[in-house]
């Protein structure tokens, strides 16, 4: 069991950590402090502690350097995954080269043809496989960082029901965009479905785009898509002419639900 909570303080990840516990499984930890921090101290659960020198906005949500790098790290340690699997150096050589073409000096970004397709719409990410966790990743920060309302949809999942849902409301047709994340890296049988589900949605009338990936390893695919997100939900907030670092609700939701425990 990985406990993995950025501030160390959150409610699901420290009642995990009894459940697992009582259950006796094996438990690392990766934490910037808190509770779950001194608990992997005081129990000598092998673990990582984040030193947030690069994340000045102190958000969890802007940390997704330190928490994924920082799992795989702890694998390679535990000698769980081999250090072959995984090349941090082209990870990041990927990255950089493709943030030449998402920056706001790009002439032709994507990020920002994405967002301005989104500004007033809900937004419909549709992915499947390795590719769901970064799609929750940058439905978090678009929700976040633009305020923006998102849903995630699964594939094969939105196939069984979903779809016969699309006909009504018939307004909700000019709210909703719908965002298909697509990888050759995906079964055959989910590239399919990809492209029959962007046509049943597009008959139904709703506006949709395909986002292609590119990269060529499923892991480098999967920063690939949360850089994207990245960019895409900096360029929302400043459509949407707001700063993207204060959580308002979340931290008003928090201050009630600790006032009624």
């Amino acid at each position: 069991m990985i406990l993995s909570s950025y501030s160390g303080t959150t409610e699901e990840t420290l009642a995990a950590a009894v459940e697992a516990e009582n259950r006796g499984a094996k438990i690392a930890v990766i934490a910037a402090g808190g509770p779950l921090a001194e608990l992997a101290h005081a129990k000598h659960y092998p673990h990582y502690l984040i030193n947030p020198q690069f994340n000045p906005s102190g958000q969890p949500r802007m940390a997704i350097g330190y928490a994924i790098i920082g799992q795989i790290g702890l694998l390679k340690s535990l000698g769980l995954i081999d250090s072959k699997d995984i090349d941090i150096n082209a990870i990041i050589s990927f990255l950089k080269e493709k943030a030449t073409t998402l920056s706001p000096e790009a002439v032709d970004s994507e990020a920002k043809k994405l967002a301005k397709m989104a500004e007033d719409k809900i937004i419909y990410l549709v992915s499947a496989e390795h590719l769901t966790g970064p799609t929750h990743v940058i439905n978090n920060q678009l929700n976040e960082n633009a305020k923006h309302l998102t849903v995630e949809l699964k594939l094969p999942e939105l196939n069984h029901h979903y779809m016969e849902g699309l006909p009504h409301p018939e307004a909700a047709k000019e709210r909703c965009v719908f965002w298909f994340i697509s990888s050759k890296l995906y079964s055959e049988k989910l590239q399919l479905r990809v492209r029959l589900t962007e046509d049943v949605v597009t008959k139904n009338g709703y506006p949709s785009t395909v986002i292609n990936l590119t990269a060529t390893d499923k892991i480098v695919q999967a920063f690939e898509l949360i850089q994207l997100g990245a960019y895409t939900n900096f360029y929302l907030a400043m459509l949407h002419d707001l700063d993207p670092a204060p959580i308002p609700w979340v931290d008003y939701f928090k201050a009630q639900l600790k006032s009624h425990s």
